[in-house]
């Protein structure tokens, strides 16, 4: 069985609390039984910064209620688990995760209906994942899918 587990944080990439950690061994351990398990996560700035080598895989546009956005997919490793990113500069290369301080950014519901969008898009032409699992509340949308 074909696993993608989606994550809007996965240490070492990004991370504000345990969520990352959980999101790093959960699928290293779930790989150890024997599965094949991928990961997939937004690329904030903070993953080019770990020194990871990402390589661009795929990029195609993601239809949001005003009209497309780019979206393109890069993919590295994570303690043996494939871990893939969605990039859009418009949405996720910011100076934090999920606002600044203590103040959200105000679209963050766009931003992450966009990731989970992107997600289904890349599930479906690519055909990564048999089933999807959702780390957090800004990526459940893609364990919905039929």
């Amino acid at each position: 069985m074909k696993i993608l587990y989606v994550s809007s944080e996965i240490a070492p990439f990004a991370k504000t609390g345990g969520l990352a950690d959980v999101a790093k061994a959960l699928p290293k351990a779930i790989r150890a039984m024997g599965h094949d398990i991928r990961c997939i996560m937004p690329k904030y700035p903070s993953a080019a910064r770990t020194g990871s080598i990402l390589e661009p895989v795929a990029a195609f546009p993601v239809v949001m209620h005003f009209g497309p956005r780019d979206a393109v997919i890069k993919r590295t490793e994570n303690g043996g688990v494939p871990t893939y990113f969605v990039e859009n500069e418009g949405y996720f290369n910011r100076d934090g995760l999920y606002g600044i301080g203590n103040w959200d950014y105000p679209d963050n519901l766009e931003r992450f209906v966009f990731f989970c969008k992107a997600v289904l898009e890349y599930c479906k032409a690519e055909r990564v994942a048999d089933r999807v699992a959702a780390g957090d509340s800004e990526a459940y949308l893609p364990g919905l899918r039929k």
